[in-house]
This record gives structure tokens, sequence and C-alpha cells, in this order.
């Protein structure tokens, strides 16, 4: 007898095709870029930087890696200084004046919210930034790749919006039982928005894994190098 084909296992054939189709999309990246790690440079200058299956495998890139090993290490531990350091700031100031703006009672909030989502639209440039961050010693320093991206306009103005969210009778109750603001936000609002603040901290914390042009810019001891701008 021929077995008939029901529309969950058509469903489910078309499915498992899919799936392989997008991990095969995924995997052929990751093992480019594998392979090209056991390019020389001279294969990579005559066939391009795409290479699935080398000519001659070379470990050159390897020999360089182990042999420059301690500053690898060092370059991982100012990275991870500043991912870790550096998100906990960003989640720390961000929520305090997404919190505050999201105050009805906070006077100027209007204008305040405009002022900052200004600075979203124009921002001071490459030259002042620079000045600035010279100017408060921060040349050389680790604090120079966090302090000046402490808050990411449009990230804070999302938080902000959740934080509208909540509803205000939550809020109300708490203070009928004596809750100042500081016990509102540690009590009612960031349990509330544990969802929010997680994504908020993820888009931080590959940002600042992520960054290298500031590191380039502020950076030039060898040890203060983060790992995006190790030599």
């Amino acid at each position: 007898m021929k077995k008939k084909f029901s529309g969950e296992h058509i469903f489910q054939a078309v499915d498992i095709i899919l799936m392989c189709i997008f991990m095969f999309l995924i995997i052929i990246p990751v093992f480019t870029v594998v392979m090209t790690s056991f390019v020389s440079e001279a294969e990579i200058a005559r066939r391009g930087t795409f290479i699935i299956i080398p000519e001659d495998f070379d470990f050159s890139a390897y020999k360089m890696l182990f042999a420059s090993g301690k500053n690898i290490l060092r370059a991982y531990g100012n990275t991870l200084f500043r991912v870790i350091v550096g998100t906990a700031l960003n989640l720390l100031i961000t929520i305090s004046l997404a919190y505050g703006l999201s105050r009805n009672n906070l006077k100027g909030r209007t204008f305040l919210t405009a002022y900052v989502f200004f600075t979203m639209l124009f921002s001071g440039g490459l030259i002042p930034t620079f000045i600035l961050v010279k100017g408060l010693g921060l040349i050389d320093s680790r604090w120079a790749m966090v302090l000046p991206c402490m808050v990411n306009t449009w990230n804070l103005l999302i938080m902000r919006n959740f934080f509208c969210a909540i509803p205000k009778s939550l809020e109300e109750a708490a203070v009928i039982d004596g809750a100042n603001d500081l016990q509102i936000l540690s009590r009612v609002v960031l349990p509330l928005s544990k969802a929010s603040i997680a994504t908020i901290g993820l888009f931080y914390a590959v940002s600042h894994w992520n960054a290298w042009f500031d590191a380039m810019l502020y950076i030039n001891k060898q040890r203060r190098k983060a790992l995006a701008g190790c030599k």
C-alpha cells in the first residue's frame, strides 16, 4: 500500500529543508573565516578574502598569535573591563535618566525629553569629542572607552517609554504604603522591567564588544589596548 502523506508530514519535510538551508547559510561564513586563517597573504592578494579551500595551508597567522600571547590576554582583559564595567554604568545611568524623564511631576519634562532627543540628531563631532577627552585627561586610559559613551539616546528613550507604560496605579499603591521614589524604582518599576533592562543591557554589551574606533583614537599604549586594537 502506498503511504499517504498528510499535511503535517509535508509541513515537517518543508520545515526540515528550510532549517537545513538556514544552517548551511550560517555555517558557510564561519567555515570561510576559519579556512582564511590558514591562507597566506600572497594567496589572499591573489584570490581574495572569500576562500573556502586554501591551496596551501599556512600557519604564520597562528605563529604570530601565539608569539604575542601575553598581549592577547592583556587585550582580552581590557575588553572584558570595557564590556562589564561599561555595560553596568550604561544601565545605571540609563535607568536613572529614563525613570526621571518618565515622571509626570518632573518640571520641564517635555523640554528635557526634547533636549535628549536633539542629541540623537546632532552631535558635537569627532574633533570636539577628542578635545574633550584629552582635556579630561583620559587619553591612554581605559575610562576613555567607557565614559564618553555612557548613554545611548535611543536606548534611553526606549527605556523611558517602557517605564511610562507601567500602570500608574501600582506606583500610587506604593506611595500609599509610604514608599519614596527610590523604593518605587527598586521594588516596583525594576522588577516589572526585567525584559527591557536585559534587552538594553545586551545592546550595550554588544556595542562595547564590537567597538574599536574610539580605542584606536584614545589609546596609544600597547598595554591599554582592547582586543580590537591589539597588534
